[in-house]
């Protein structure tokens, strides 16, 4: 199915995360070449159809994470460069590309996190030092200040080595929470910290399996709360453990004028259960009949976190997952599932099943580099030893189409991509039939190659939106809900600027021609019907008319009639 169109290969390159490096709005890959100390950022070019290397930097120290962000707050983006140097040990240098300037930071015994400052909007880093917290901002000048948090943590707790917290809403507030993967006692627990006009505070936690992947939240079923998945390793079997929130937003027409409260009236503060309604553990080996050992790092990184991708691929509303696996032992390879809902199962996606032939797979993920509207395939890969991306085109049900939204601060005008991390958005269409909900993500301490902009599947039959929610995790001058009441139109390209106070611009981009085809056909046949039912209007009215013209000329008195 996908190989209708040719695939891309790009050679002796390393994918590593996607920005935006040079407000030009595009999908940059950033990553290495063979050498992974040398960063590259590529970036597609429409008229030689195919990648072009728009920035490079020889760095000192092999690069195993990369986290873009408006660091300084200035024009362009800068990118963190964390090299593991071993299982409790990270090196991490702030590259600044405007001028090559590099900015060294402490060495930490986790990998760094990446969250929104609630009263600035600035990005600001989470560093775990001797095992005692501290949160980095920079300034303008690139001076960097340190500060010391004492409260978020216990005496007994630290960030796990292997965590991969993020930045989500999952308490229904709409502000995006802290969720930090914490040892507590030696036990891998999920401490959920809710974000509060006073800073963060402990708000929910659970144990986690000793032996985990990657969490990677989103709503997995269409309850409008994000939900959490990964995969674990117990007693010698892989299993795919599916938390859903226990809370959910219902009557989605009571969200259509965009005026009802975001909050949750009846919230069950215990956000993921054990209990079956709420909590889907399945065994991985009941997928296919091959012997499957799923990955939950990646070796070439050193054993960085990977091996889970989610994203709703086909645009129909509903999330897939694709996961990385060793199969039959001979080398790692793609595992797409989508959910059935008859089985309640997690299944193979049949119609990406061709990707379970790819082989020496390190990650998979998916970007709109072209601005075309679809969600292109993206493969990380090794090849003759050496690491390289191919890329499938994505023609899964193309009459289906998607709105993307990236949030900026009004100030930064047109820096496309100094996008606020932890936004989170709720989309009411269909005239309040459906609503969804989505964040941007948080580039984690793991191979999660997300993006800055938010996408949203909508299937091919809403072509008219009633409300876009937007909320940034923000307690300051930033702290309303921004309420878009236009009618906007799938498969646009969303930049919206946030101001002070509720103030907010929009500027949109049509990002496929497919759609303006499909609207200018839409427009053609309401046109004819309009033509065809005004013509027998006038038909119907000139056949009146002669008739009104014949009485008059056998009733002269009446002739003013006609």
């Amino acid at each position: 199915m996908f190989i209708q169109e040719e695939t891309i290969t790009i050679l002796n390159f390393l994918l590593l995360a996607y920005t935006d490096l040079f407000n030009s709005r595009s999908y940059d890959f950033v990553g290495t070449t063979t050498d992974p100390k040398h960063l590259v950022v590529k970036s597609y070019n429409r008229d030689t159809k195919d990648f072009k290397e728009i920035y490079r930097y020889p760095h000192k120290d092999n690069i195993h994470i990369v986290i873009p962000a408006n660091f300084d707050g200035q024009k362009n983006v800068s990118l963190l460069l964390v090299t593991k140097i071993s299982e409790n040990e990270y090196k991490n240098a702030v590259l600044f590309p405007d001028n090559n300037e590099v900015v060294h930071l402490p060495q930490t015994t986790a990998a760094p996190l990446l969250y929104t400052q609630n009263l600035s909007l600035k990005p600001v880093l989470l560093l775990q030092i001797s095992d005692k917290l501290y949160e980095f901002e920079f300034s303008k000048d690139k001076k960097f200040t340190q500060k010391k948090i004492a409260d978020l943590l216990e005496k007994d707790e630290k960030l796990h080595k292997d965590h991969t917290s993020s930045m989500v809403d999952l308490d229904g507030d709409h502000k995006s929470d802290l969720v930090l993967v914490v040892d507590k006692k030696g036990i891998k627990t999920l401490k959920v910290f809710k974000n509060t006009e006073n800073g963060f505070s402990s708000y929910f936690e659970m144990a986690l399996p000793d032996t985990t992947g990657p969490l990677v939240f989103n709503d997995f079923n269409r309850n409008n709360m994000n939900d959490m998945a990964f995969v674990s390793f117990e007693n010698g079997t892989y299993y795919l453990n599916l938390f859903y929130n226990t809370n959910k937003r219902e009557d989605p027409l009571s969200y259509k004028s965009g005026s009802k409260d975001l909050k949750l009236t009846n919230l069950n503060e215990n956000i993921f259960s054990n209990e079956d309604k709420f909590y889907l553990k399945q065994n991985l080996s009941s997928l296919i009949k091959d012997d499957l050992a799923f990955k939950l790092t990646c070796e070439m990184l050193n054993n960085v976190p990977s091996g889970i991708f989610d994203t709703d691929i086909d645009l129909d509303t509903n999330i897939e997952l694709f996961l990385v696996a060793k199969k039959n032992n001979v080398g790692d390879t793609l595992i797409p599932l989508r959910f059935d809902p008859e089985t309640e199962q997690f299944v193979i996606y049949k119609e990406m099943k061709f990707l379970m032939d790819e082989t020496n797979v390190l990650s998979f993920s998916t970007a709109d580099y072209k601005n075309e509207g679809r969600e292109l395939c993206v493969i990380n890969k090794v090849s003759d030893g050496k690491p390289q991306v191919k890329i499938y085109p994505n023609v899964l049900k193309p009459e289906n189409m998607k709105l993307s939204v990236t949030t900026v601060v009004d100030e930064s005008k047109t820096w496309y991509g100094c996008g606020v991390y932890g936004t989170s958005y709720l989309l009411c269409y269909d005239e309040g039939a459906n609503m969804s909900i989505s964040s941007s993500s948080v580039p984690g301490s793991f191979l999660h190659l997300k993006n800055q902009t938010t996408t949203f599947g909508l299937g091919g039959h809403t072509y008219q939106i009633n409300s876009l929610r937007v909320t940034v995790p923000s307690y300051g001058d930033y702290n309303k809900t921004y309420v878009v009441k236009y009618d906007i139109i799938q498969n646009l390209d969303l930049i919206i600027g946030v101001g002070k106070h509720g103030v907010y611009n929009i500027r949109a981009f049509v990002i496929s021609k497919i759609y303006i085809a499909k609207l200018l056909i839409t427009a053609a046949i309401v046109l004819a019907v309009h033509l065809i039912i005004n013509g027998i209007l006038q038909l119907r009215h000139a056949k009146k008319r002669k008739e009104a013209r014949t009485r008059d000329s056998m009733q002269p008195l009446f002739r003013s009639l006609g």
